[in-house]
């Protein structure tokens, strides 16, 4: 985060607030900042990045040679009052860093609007033996030489992190279009939305639990596509279009005294929303209260009781030698959509083959249907109903699914023992 950014809420925080940056209902204060306030913070490390990026593209330029013309025009470069738009990062072909330049008419079009002004700032490496990757980097640079975008889109090269945070901090919109569902997280993105810089992006990495249609925007249907040339042409399409109908105009709306009143709220709701939770600190918190101490207490707890660890290897002993004999059935409610507040009843039957029935878990998982019980799953713990002569064990469970819609239900038997790091770590799971 700036220093600007910094200084400005440490005006709406309490004076702790950097021992402090995990409590998100403390950060809902930052929403309140005065939009002009933030207005000018924005701006001013907007200028200080202009400065920053102008002399490294002069820099670059001399290197390759340049005529004195070209070394004074970039005095000129990057408009600190035009829209800016910044993609900086690793150039894998799967970030699809050239998918803003699939219609090169529409993006003139967007480009060329001398009253809304608006830029484009690469910078990236690819990997010396990635040649796809080079490839696209000479297609920017080639595009920047076009006489339709010369001076609107720009490479700066040797990408470092003084690039890194030239650009996180000091332009306005930060894009970002991997192919679904490729990207792993989106370090850059979560920085540029501490700074007040408002995300671009598909909903993939992190954007999907950082994004809340306030705090910035997102690329297309949240899908993936087996077609790769038809997820560009929607991807590239949604982008196009939400450029032209949302972002550009939010950030020329301005009021009385020249500030874009919408968009230092979704400024301020990017860095309300977001800090809170991707930050260091709070990653590790949740090392040390999700793994480190739950390990140190394991830890004792096996010190502490000398037939533990015995226990423990025979009982996985156990479990090796009969799981494979493990049978569950369940049966599926007829109907799959719901609305919140509406019971549901599903039955299991558990055949333990050899195994103690208090060593296992039975549950219900649900969630969205189409997903495959991957995403937003939920989890119903069932209790048993009788024991049949067969050897079954019969169990069930009455709930509310906390979900309306068409749902997709599946009910599991999991090998547990109280010895475990988690339940899962018997690698014991049966599926109805």
């Amino acid at each position: 985060m700036a220093p600007e950014i910094q200084r400005l809420m440490a005006t709406v925080l309490p004076d702790d607030w950097t021992q402090r940056l995990g409590d998100a209902e403390m950060w809902r204060a930052a929403e309140d900042v005065d939009p002009g306030e933030l207005w000018l913070a924005r701006q001013a490390v907007k200028a200080q990045s202009v400065r920053f990026l102008r002399r490294r593209v002069r820099r670059q330029l001399d290197r390759q040679e340049a005529s004195p013309t070209a070394l004074h025009d970039a005095d000129a470069l990057f408009d600190p009052a035009a829209l800016t738009i910044g993609f900086a990062r690793r150039f894998a072909t799967y970030k699809r860093a050239t998918l803003i330049f699939r219609d090169l008419d529409r993006l003139a079009a967007l480009l060329a609007d001398a009253e809304r002004p608006v830029q484009l700032v690469f910078a990236g490496k690819a990997h010396p033996a990635d040649q796809e990757g080079q490839a696209l980097i000479a297609t920017i640079q080639r595009l920047s030489r076009d006489e339709r975008f010369t001076g609107k889109v720009l490479f700066a090269e040797d990408y470092d992190m003084a690039i890194g945070r030239a650009l996180t901090r000091g332009v306005d919109v930060w894009l970002n279009n991997p192919r679904r569902p490729l990207e792993a997280s989106g370090t850059s993105g979560q920085k540029a939305a501490m700074n007040g810089v408002l995300n671009l992006s598909v909903l993939d990495g992190w954007w999907p639990e950082g994004y809340d249609g306030r705090n910035g925007w997102a690329i297309g249907a949240p899908r993936a596509y087996d077609d790769e040339e038809r997820a560009d042409a929607a991807d590239a399409d949604a982008l196009y279009s939400l450029l032209e109908s949302d972002v550009v105009p939010t950030y020329y709306d301005r009021d009385a005294h020249g500030v874009p009143t919408a968009w230092m709220r979704r400024s301020a709701a990017a860095i309300a929303t977001v800090t809170p939770r991707f930050n260091a600190q709070r990653m590790v918190r949740d090392y040390v209260e999700h793994f480190y101490r739950p390990a140190a207490l394991r830890s004792e707890a096996f010190a502490a009781d000398d037939g533990l660890a015995a226990d423990l290897a025979a009982w996985r002993s156990e479990v090796a030698e009969h799981w494979s004999t493990v049978q569950l059935h369940a049966k599926a409610p007829e109907e799959t959509a719901h609305h919140v507040g509406e019971s549901v009843t599903i039955e299991a039957t558990l055949y333990p083959h050899g195994l103690a029935q208090r060593d296992m878990l039975v549950e219900v998982v649900y969630g969205p249907e189409g997903h495959g019980l991957q995403r937003n799953l939920h989890r119903v713990p069932m209790t048993v109903v009788d024991r049949q002569p067969d050897g079954g064990v019969r169990y069930r469970a009455r709930f509310e699914p906390t979900i309306s819609g068409r749902l997709d239900y599946g009910v599991r038997a999991i090998a547990t023992h109280r010895g475990l790091a988690s339940p899962f770590d018997a690698h014991a799971i049966r599926w109805a």
